[in-house]
């Protein structure tokens, strides 16, 4: 879908001679960093399929506009939050909000890298009128380095949940890994819905991720959402209007 549908829309680009085309790739392109923050200059190493396929389509789109008179700029977000997420973050919102993370570790010491989507579009409107971003690549995250233990905390009680705060150490990631595994393939074989728990939200529970947006910045973008708990607390806000959670 990835891969395929951006060489849809390239072949569309072409036909009707547009000028500019904004990738909205991925930065889980990069993996697990193993040195942060990361840069739009450090390697990639997608580490699951799906961070492989965003990778592949900024590779198609590549190939597809190199020779032709469109300027290709890719971007590559955070994990996306805001009004009508329905994955990663909206699934880590849902399920705080229903109850079925009773217990939030002190333990969670690593930290989570945020973008609201209004500022993936923010910046894609912004990055597509200058001619220096064509053929650039740009890390889109807002200016938050928080734990993941003081966001669920700080989430909770916008959520109104009861929780349980611990200093035990956290289940090991391979069983966690383990019922992931088994939640995507029951979705996939049987459900045929979302499922309950991806291997990419076990890898961000567990590993340290921090992008660097001064590349970002320095074109003179300024953050809607410069800090995620103004952004979080403006879609609880929305989801429990909209009765999304």
């Amino acid at each position: 879908m990835n891969i395929e549908g951006t060489r849809n829309l390239c072949r569309a680009a072409l036909k009707s001679k547009v000028t500019k085309f904004v990738l909205i790739s991925s930065a889980g392109v990069y993996g697990v960093p193993h040195s942060i923050p990361v840069s739009e200059e450090d390697d990639v190493n997608p580490s699951n399929s799906y961070e492989q396929s965003k990778l592949e389509q900024e590779h198609a789109a590549t190939q597809m506009l190199k020779d032709s008179n469109i300027g290709l700029t890719i971007l590559r977000p955070a994990p996306i939050y805001g009004p009508r997420n329905r994955y990663g973050i909206g699934t880590i919102l849902r399920m705080v909000a229903l109850g079925q993370l009773p217990i939030i570790s002190e333990n969670i010491n690593t930290l989570v890298p945020l973008v609201h989507v209004t500022d993936v579009v923010g910046a894609a409107l912004h990055l597509v009128t200058l001619p220096q971003a064509t053929n650039q690549v740009y890390n889109v995250v807002d200016d938050s380095t928080y734990r993941k233990y003081d966001l669920f905390a700080y989430i909770a009680p916008l959520l109104e949940a009861k929780v349980y705060y611990t200093r035990l150490p956290l289940l090991p990631k391979w069983l966690l890994r383990s019922l992931a595994s088994w939640s995507e393939w029951k979705a996939r074989n049987i459900t045929q819905k979302e499922p309950k728990i991806e291997h990419a939200t076990i890898d961000l529970m567990y590993n340290d991720y921090w992008y660097s947006n001064a590349k970002l910045k320095a074109t003179g973008y300024e953050l809607i959402y410069p800090d995620a708990r103004v952004g979080l607390k403006d879609t609880i806000d929305w989801c429990k209007r909209n009765k999304w959670l």
